[in-house]
């Protein structure tokens, strides 16, 4: 597998977004996460038109390239959607921790503050998805989900690139025993670091991708920055991580 340098996975944008400028430069694919400069949390029920005004303020800055963006409460589950129209504004689709899509002018948006947020690209079908990896849905299933979904696009796992976004660091994040075991498949019997995002790698390797990358970012390491639920003691703040294919 092909890992881009973690220093150049990302770069820091006016506007406090970290953006993935290779994916962009190479593919024409509009990638990023928020900072901490915007709250993107969205409510526990939310519909398309009550989302808070920070959404508002994060979408006027895609007018140009996007005619919609659609997010979804998280489930910590293994439930992918996938799009085959472009919406028109802010649409809020049903629980889900991940979304795929093979159409233009779609924005695909997920809200983070420690979970990993997973970009996926076909360069070759031009297709992009984007998955919401805790513990709970690397158990589940959710990066074997969204290769499905991808597959189901006609996407090859041979031709697909990961971008493993801002998240919480491995030495940051340490779980019990019986999370470690649930997470991984490898038995502890003791407290221990979780690295989600080698995790990640890991099992998309195993499935046949060859290109992945990780974020040199980590939310817990600076709170001025990001928003870290843990670190934070248990803020309900949120990043966005987005990604899309935008008009031409």
């Amino acid at each position: 597998m092909q890992f881009v340098a973690a220093e150049r996975a990302e770069i820091l944008e006016s506007g406090g977004h970290y953006v993935l400028k290779e994916w962009e430069d190479e593919w024409g694919v509009v990638v990023g996460t928020s900072g901490a400069g915007l709250d993107l949390a969205i409510p526990s029920q939310p519909e398309s038109g009550t989302l808070p005004d920070s959404w508002l303020s994060f979408f006027t800055d895609q007018r140009e390239r996007f005619t919609g963006v659609v997010v979804s409460q998280q489930v910590h589950g293994r439930k992918i959607i996938t799009h085959p129209r472009a919406s028109d504004g802010i649409v809020v689709a049903e629980p889900a921790d991940g979304h795929v899509t093979a159409v233009r002018g779609l924005l695909l948006a997920i809200t983070v503050a420690d979970c990993v947020p997973v970009f996926i690209l076909d360069p070759e079908r031009v297709a992009v998805g984007l998955v919401h990896v805790g513990w709970r849905g690397l158990a589940a299933g959710i990066m074997e989900s969204a290769i499905a979904a991808m597959k189901a696009l006609g996407a090859k796992p041979a031709s697909l690139v990961i971008h493993c976004g801002v998240s919480i660091c491995g030495s940051c994040y340490e779980v019990g025993p019986e999370v470690m075991s649930e997470a991984t498949g490898r038995r502890s019997s003791a407290p221990g670091p979780l690295d989600i995002r080698a995790e990640v790698v890991a099992m998309a390797r195993k499935s046949g991708v060859r290109r992945a990358s990780i974020s040199p970012w980590c939310t817990a390491h600076d709170l001025r920055r990001f928003h870290s639920h843990r670190r934070s003691g248990g803020s309900k703040s949120r990043m966005a991580a987005y990604i899309g294919l935008p008009l031409g």
